[in-house]
């Protein structure tokens, strides 16, 4: 039994993992994501809307439209604090794209 057979992924899997790669497919989303991976990391304020925009230099505009893409592809959470939202990169999301990609990249797997 070959690698991807033994670990086949549901329907939904498959899904999710769509709605992924095209919410990631934008580019004008990357710096959006690298704030939120460093406020993650440096555990920063600039988590709303106006302070991912102010450090992306994108519009609010913009920056809601395409963090609401990110949320919907399950990439982003959204978490209210009082009447801001405040917005966090979804790391379990992140982990079953790593482990969905694994086989592409181990050296050792019978696709390489």
């Amino acid at each position: 039994m070959s690698a991807i057979e033994e670990e086949p992924h549901a329907a939904s899997d498959a899904v999710d993992l769509t709605r992924t790669f095209q919410a990631l497919a934008n580019g004008d989303r990357l710096p959006l994501l690298r704030a939120l991976l460093l406020q993650d990391v440096e555990d920063g304020p600039a988590r709303s809307i106006a302070g991912l925009a102010a450090q992306t230099e994108l519009s609010r505009f913009s920056a809601s439209r395409h963090l609401s893409i990110l949320h919907d592809a399950g990439v982003v959470v959204v978490r209210r604090s009082g009447h801001r939202k405040l917005h966090y990169l979804n790391l379990r999301h992140f982990t079953h794209l790593e482990d969905w990609l694994y086989p592409f990249v181990d050296a050792e797997s019978p696709l390489r």
